[in-house]
């Protein structure tokens, strides 16, 4: 971190966002922290090997960003769905 800017401080909301995190999206979580710890990777490795690690990731962790936004989005916009139109019910999967 350079000199002149300041560190920021975890705040339990952050710790409150990871520990929800982990807790309902795993695979998430383990992409974001898959990041971070590459930055205390001791391994040697090119900068060419470290990019292209990164930008992998980066991929993965943006599709799984947009999937949960988007499961999360279906689920708000069908309670909503709901709420405004009581005839409507909901139907679940037969076995």
């Amino acid at each position: 971190m350079d000199k002149g800017s300041k560190q920021k401080t975890i705040t339990a909301d952050d710790m409150e966002l990871l520990t929800q995190t982990q807790a309902c999206n795993p695979i998430l979580y383990d992409r974001v922290m898959g990041l971070l710890n590459m930055v205390h990777d001791s391994r040697s490795r090119t900068v060419d090997d470290v990019e292209f690690q990164v930008i992998d990731k980066l991929r993965d962790l943006g599709k799984d960003l947009l999937t949960t936004w988007a499961k999360k989005q279906v689920e708000i916009e069908t309670a909503q769905a709901l709420e405004q139109h009581s005839e409507l019910k909901r139907s679940k999967k037969k076995n």
